[in-house]
């Protein structure tokens, strides 16, 4: 079986996305693929019947004198410490401190959801069980912007829960994700008064008015005056101050023209005033034009407009200033405003800002403060800061990407990183962590698994296909299947073996049931066979031991006897056993010995006992037992059979 299931396709939703990682998550604990703890591995019937030779859930477990199921006996959990929760954009990680007791089998983990109260202060009995780790850590996939509080407690292995972590819990949230907070703060930024007259035209009038039904003042007598314009240079005109009760007028025009070309500057200074309320404008235009036969034009306008207003609704003090050119066709704009108003109605803004337009491309900065917050509006698909350098800048935003050298940040929330060094002094991952190297630093409560070949559980069980170890092993129990051993092994204890072939000895043996005669001068097999070279023979020298001959005199022709006994390898004498006048009802009990050279052939060997003339030998009751021992090196500087 795959020890993975594969990732969740990068395409779908994201909520879709949250709900098929908790289920590849779950499936891959309960099918024991690597992840989670391999306590939480879904244990099936023929699991049973394979490991403990029963699927007899009964037979396993055993009962205390109370009647509760228990198979360890342990003593009840301690409380969990440094129970600590940390929340993420789409889970909240959940860490504690592993008991290292033998009796510790999992941690369960439980919430309650108080997103809707963040002010509920929930006990445990209102939680619900979340999962269960026993690696210290766990991973809690839920939904971005969610506030929760956790408790933990302890398993033993008899599956008894021990005190929860705290009374109150551990409150966590979750952030919510960028394209969430980018949406929100977008819209707030496009709906303020700020963004508003950045994408505005950038029209005098417009931006009077603008200001005028903002702060509540849109019924004054200005409002009416610039109602009843359409342009500022109506506004010049006298009979547009025609229906003011009091009012003072300054007028001025000059121009200058040859053929259709000219150049004019007109303006005028307006007061007005009555029992409701008393303003003053200030209007002034510097027009260039320029135009051929063809009907080409070119025009150069600056126009400022300057007023104060006051009133028992409110105040305004206003200057505005419009620099445009029209070339052939081509409009290229900029307008400077700087407004102060406050009204009755709590409404107070001071704004500043410059937009410009060029050919239908506009773009522009604004500042606005309305008592309550300020906003710094930058429209440009280019913003930077130089820093005082000529080349590289510390900080770009181009193309929707914000670009920065270097940087302090105390808190950052990061949904996706792309990074091509991180030094840090202490990394969490909540799902998974994948890298070709780990170099350095330990791993502590946790399952290991490399690929699906070698796996090491929390509770120190390695699993492994093959393994090559150069340096010592120490294991105080266990067992071995199929080993072997090339170079020396010393057993200090007691070896216990079934069957043992080749480095100690192998035995053969030959029971003689009954007494049996042998004739003179015949030729009668004690014992005899073929010796394999086994597991030793083609590297090591090998000794040959036949024991347990037991031979008697039967009389016949004398008070004495004489018989040989011979020991063949492959057909050749390598021994000789005589006889000398074996008395009559006497026993001889003979035995021999050879080398056997190493190699890789098989050999043969027979013992075999031939009786002198008129003699008749008898072969009694015995064991005839041939040994095969491997030359050792315990024995040194052996001789003998000599004086």
């Amino acid at each position: 079986m795959s020890r993975a299931l594969p990732p969740v396709p990068k395409d779908v939703s994201r909520s879709v996305s949250q709900f098929l990682n908790s289920l590849r998550e779950t499936v891959q604990i309960q099918a024991g693929m690597g992840r989670g703890n391999t306590l939480d591995r879904a244990v099936t019937f023929r699991d049973l019947k394979k490991a403990i030779g029963t699927d007899d859930l009964s037979s396993v477990a055993t009962k205390s004198a109370t009647g509760v199921v228990t198979a360890f006996n342990d003593p009840m959990p301690t409380k969990p410490t440094n129970f600590a929760a940390f929340g993420m954009f789409n889970m909240v990680g959940l860490e504690w401190d592993r008991p290292k007791a033998d009796w510790y089998a999992a941690t369960e983990i439980y919430r309650v959801d108080v997103t809707d109260d963040l002010t509920a202060t929930p006990v445990f009995s209102e939680a619900e069980y979340v999962g269960t780790s026993a690696t210290g850590f766990f991973s809690d996939l839920v939904e971005p912007a969610r506030t929760f509080v956790y408790w933990a407690r302890h398993l033993n292995r008899d599956y008894q829960a021990g005190d929860i972590s705290s009374p109150e819990g551990t409150r966590a949230s979750t952030s919510e994700s960028p394209e969430q907070v980018l949406v929100k703060f977008s819209e707030e930024v496009a709906g303020s008064n700020n963004f508003k007259w950045l994408r505005s035209d950038l029209s005098i009038m417009d931006t009077i008015n603008r200001t005028l039904q903002g702060s509540g003042l849109g019924d004054s007598g200005l409002a009416d005056l610039i109602n009843g314009s359409a342009t500022l240079s109506d506004m010049l005109a006298e009979q547009a101050m025609s229906e003011a009760l009091s009012k003072h007028t300054q007028t001025e025009s000059i121009q200058q023209q040859f053929a259709k070309n000219y150049a004019r500057l007109s303006g005028g200074i307006h007061a007005a005033v009555n029992a409701d309320e008393a303003y003053v404008l200030r209007i002034q235009e510097l027009e260039s034009k320029w135009e051929n036969d063809l009907g080409n034009i070119v025009d150069a306008k600056i126009t400022e407009f300057d007023t104060v207003l006051s009133s028992a609704e409110g105040a305004i003090a206003q200057a505005i200033r419009n620099f445009t050119v029209d070339y052939d066709g081509t409009n290229v704009s900029l307008q400077q405003l700087a407004s102060t108003t406050a009204s009755q109605g709590g409404v107070y803004e001071a704004q500043w800002g410059v937009k410009t337009s060029v050919a239908g491309l506009q773009g522009g900065v604004g500042f606005l403060n309305d008592g309550t917050q300020t906003s710094f509006v930058v429209d440009a698909q280019t913003f930077a800061v130089t820093g005082g350098n000529e080349n590289v800048f510390p900080f770009i935003i181009k193309d929707g990407k914000t670009v920065i050298d270097k940087a302090f940040i105390q808190d950052a929330e990061i949904y996706n990183l792309l990074a091509a060094n991180i030094v840090a002094e202490r990394v969490k991952v909540g799902l998974s962590f994948s890298s070709p190297s780990i170099t350095g630093g330990s791993i502590d409560g946790a399952t290991l698994t490399i690929g699906d070949r070698f796996s090491v559980s929390q509770d120190g069980i390695m699993r492994t296909r093959d393994g090559f170890f150069e340096g010592n092993v120490a294991a105080k129990s266990g067992y071995l299947e199929n080993v072997r051993i090339d170079e020396s092994c010393t057993i200090e204890g007691t070896l216990y073996a079934q069957n043992i072939e080749g480095d100690i000895v192998d035995r053969t043996v030959i029971v003689v049931d009954r007494e049996i005669e042998v004739g003179p001068r015949e030729v009668y097999i004690l014992i005899q066979g073929t010796i394999s070279p086994g597991l030793l023979g083609a590297t090591e020298e090998r000794v040959l031991v036949v024991s347990g001959i037991a031979l008697d005199h039967q009389g016949g022709g004398g008070s004495t006897s004489n018989f040989d006994v011979y020991l063949r390898l492959d057909g050749s004498v390598v021994q000789k056993f005589h006889s000398h006048n074996v008395e009559e009802e006497g026993s001889v009990t003979v035995q021999l010995g050879c080398h056997i050279p190493k190699g890789t052939a098989e050999h043969t060997f027979a013992v075999e006992l031939r009786p002198d003339v008129n003699d008749n030998i008898l072969v009694q009751q015995s064991a005839i037992v041939a040994d095969v021992f491997k030359t050792g090196s315990t024995f040194k500087n052996v001789s003998g059979l000599h004086y």
